[in-house]
């Protein structure tokens, strides 16, 4: 096990120089309230339905988190513009449609020069499938202007790796009607992290499982690849679940875990929620309501019993957090991530934002707790990277989700020398 303290900006580099684009906007308090690991938008959303209308003040605070996430071509679509540490010219990619039905809307980022190919010429390219977090993302989890996997993807495809990300089967068909062109898509404002969750998915199993084992059984069938070195990179809810996709895909080499958590949802709900209502020094008679109400949805999720996740109970929301079922919570509760990993002992790279806010250090350290055992893991803490993996200086907020930039260089860096390694 390696325990490694990183800077929020990597001085070494594979191939392109680590070199931001773009300075990051100094970030300020938080001026509109934002997204949860499950997806509530800010704490206004969890107010009782007899609360008194919002002050202007706190509509300033607790305004809506961006919504509407449009998927985007695999090309350079109007509004991005690829960090330097990609090479254009080092990549191609394509859209599938995999799983059944194609009901997963894949992209392919392929290599396409020889000389980044792996030292064993017989050997195909390593390939990195990406798992995205709750909510109804597109391919390039698209967080604002902000797109991380398209970050990473391109990141990585620079330097000789596939990667294959998806549009989450979940999706709407109305968030993307065929009149839009890219240009309409770019330009509105799309999901912070975990901005929404699919009201129909039951459990995690639907909201994230299903279509993980799409993409990792795709990436079988994709030409040229290296089956012995197949690797799962979730982010958020997609990492926190890493433990039970790796308890069934016994032919994944490793894993990579950005910003996972490891309490229980509900506290980290909870704590996301206080940490923004606190924002400003104090809580408000109107926030303090808000923190009751959500503190007993949180205890009612503690006193479920197993028997109450039967049939009879599966579409019941009651009042539990979110809104969600019995049975999405007791599922959680089911698959402890101590557990899942207890005889883990292939290749893991857990990497965590210092200035991250929804998934915190207490998280950090339970995967310590969780892998400690296994010598194939490697930690890694990058003190000035929030939860999209973004440098910035101060408390993080949501507003700075609204800020154009892309995941730091450095752990591009680290994933693709961790891959190499592996």
């Amino acid at each position: 096990m390696r325990d490694v303290a990183a800077p929020g900006r990597a001085t070494r580099s594979t191939g392109r120089a680590c070199r931001p684009r773009f300075a990051q906007a100094a970030i300020g308090l938080c001026q509109v309230a934002g997204a949860c690991l499950l997806g509530c938008q800010s704490a206004a959303d969890l107010r009782p339905a007899d609360a008194p209308p919002l002050s202007s003040h706190e509509q300033a605070t607790s305004g809506p988190a961006p919504s509407g996430a449009r998927a985007l071509p695999p090309d350079e679509a109007a509004g991005y513009r690829p960090p330097d540490y990609v090479d254009r010219a080092a990549f191609s990619e394509e859209l599938r449609a995999i799983g059944p039905g194609g009901a997963l809307r894949a992209t392919i980022t392929r290599p396409s020069r020889s000389t980044e190919r792996p030292k064993d010429s017989g050997a195909g390219w390593p390939i990195v499938v990406l798992v995205p977090g709750s909510g109804a993302h597109d391919a390039d989890e698209s967080v604002g202007p902000n797109k991380p996997f398209r970050d990473l993807a391109w990141g990585l495809g620079s330097r000789g790796i596939v990667v294959l990300r998806y549009a989450k089967a979940r999706r709407s068909e109305v968030d993307e009607p065929a009149s839009r062109t890219p240009d309409d898509r770019s330009a509105e404002p799309t999901l912070a992290p975990e901005a929404a969750i699919d009201e129909q998915a039951p459990t995690v199993k639907e909201e994230a499982l299903d279509d993980a084992f799409t993409a990792l059984r795709a990436a079988h069938e994709i030409a040229g690849i290296d089956p012995s070195r197949i690797f799962v990179l979730g982010h958020s809810l997609g990492a926190t679940v890493i433990p039970r996709i790796a308890k069934s895909a016994a032919e994944v080499r490793g894993f990579v875990l950005l910003g996972g958590a490891t309490r229980p949802l509900e506290d980290v709900l909870l704590g996301q929620i206080r940490y923004l209502a606190l924002l400003d020094g104090s809580l408000s008679d109107r926030e303090k309501l808000v923190l009751r109400k959500l503190e007993a949805e949180v205890r009612r999720v503690k006193e479920l019993a197993p028997a109450d996740s039967g049939p009879e109970h599966a579409a019941e929301s009651g009042e539990l957090p979110l809104g969600r079922s019995r049975a999405f919570w007791l599922d959680l509760r089911a698959h402890p991530t101590e557990d899942l990993l207890r005889d883990e002992n292939r290749p893991f790279l857990v990497l965590h934002g210092g200035r991250d806010y929804q998934v915190t250090l207490d998280d950090f350290a339970g995967w310590k707790r969780a892998l400690g055992h296994n010598a194939q893991t490697t930690f890694k803490l990058y003190p000035a990277l929030n939860h999209l993996f973004m440098a910035g200086a101060g408390p993080s907020t949501p507003s700075e989700y609204r800020i154009a930039g892309h995941v730091d260089c450095s752990v591009i860096v680290d994933v693709v020398a961790w891959i190499r390694e592996h």
